[in-house]
């Protein structure tokens, strides 16, 4: 799992990146060009309207990190907009398919047993934007704050590695909160008939997350009745403390060898 976390972040540190940026823009400039040579020859029809004609706008993305998400945007002014969105992204799909979690060994109560993790993720994000326009309605700039909610729940189901039996240990749930700030720049069109295009290239900066660990079934059980003891009350606290300190260390980790999160993406919509 660990090689495959460094060749992630190695394949986003590659020009392959920069390639795709690079193109977005080529493309983003003749769209422009095409768009100003057809209104030059023929001054009676317009193909596109002002957004201060539309209030409001419904949007889908496709892109990165946000694979797909929705957005609602507020038109009416000519040279700052302004909108939100949210997404739900197919991490837990991703994980089952290309994450291997390795059985744990444990000795319980005398006897050994082979812990095997089931996990379940969940990752919802959140978007807040201002667009502003320094010339004309279609070259902007963009102010966004976005938080990552993430989900897990690990039931922990053992076997006896002498009798072959099954034994359910409870579950570990995590939440872990991830805000990012960043800047994008992007293209934005819209048709007189409403049809909204919309191309953005940026970039991320995450913060430390806030993270809640709690324990349920046999070892939430064992959590509650261990506050009856000092002593293993604070292993238990160590444990979870462990685990929360683990994740904020990673994050720490990625950021300090990915410090910007590339941000690509088109959206397309209705203008209302």
């Amino acid at each position: 799992m660990i090689d495959r976390l460094t060749s992630f972040k190695n394949v986003l540190k590659t020009q392959a990146v920069f390639k795709v940026i690079i193109l977005l823009i080529i493309v983003i400039l003749n769209i422009t060009v095409i768009n100003g040579s057809a209104f030059a020859n023929d001054d009676s029809v317009s193909a596109s309207s002002s957004s201060s004609d539309h209030n409001i706008a419904l949007m889908a993305s496709l892109g990165a990190p946000d694979l797909l998400s929705f957005q609602v945007q507020f038109l009416r002014l000519k040279w700052v907009q302004f909108g939100f969105g949210f997404g739900i992204q197919p991490v837990n799909s991703i994980a089952k398919n290309y994450v291997d979690i390795a059985p744990l060994n444990v000795d319980i109560v005398g006897s050994s047993y082979s812990v095997k993790p089931t996990i379940d993720l969940g990752l919802k994000t959140s978007t807040s934007f201002i667009k502003i326009f320094p010339i004309g309605e279609k070259f902007y700039l963009d102010l966004k704050y976005s938080t990552w909610n993430i989900a897990a729940n690990a039931d922990l189901n053992a076997r006896n590695l002498s009798t072959g039996s099954s034994l359910n240990m409870g579950s570990i749930g995590i939440s872990a909160i991830l805000p990012m700030a960043g800047v994008n720049i992007g293209f934005q069109t819209i048709s007189k008939s409403g049809f909204m295009l919309d191309f953005g290239i940026g970039g991320l900066y995450y913060f430390n997350p806030s993270v809640n660990v709690s324990l349920g079934g046999m070892v939430g059980s064992a959590a509650s009745l261990s506050q009856l003891d000092p002593a293993m009350n604070k292993q238990v606290n160590d444990a979870i403390n462990s685990i929360s300190n683990s994740i904020k260390n990673s994050v720490k980790s990625l950021r300090d060898t990915l410090p910007l999160i590339p941000v690509l993406y088109v959206s397309a919509g209705w203008a209302f």
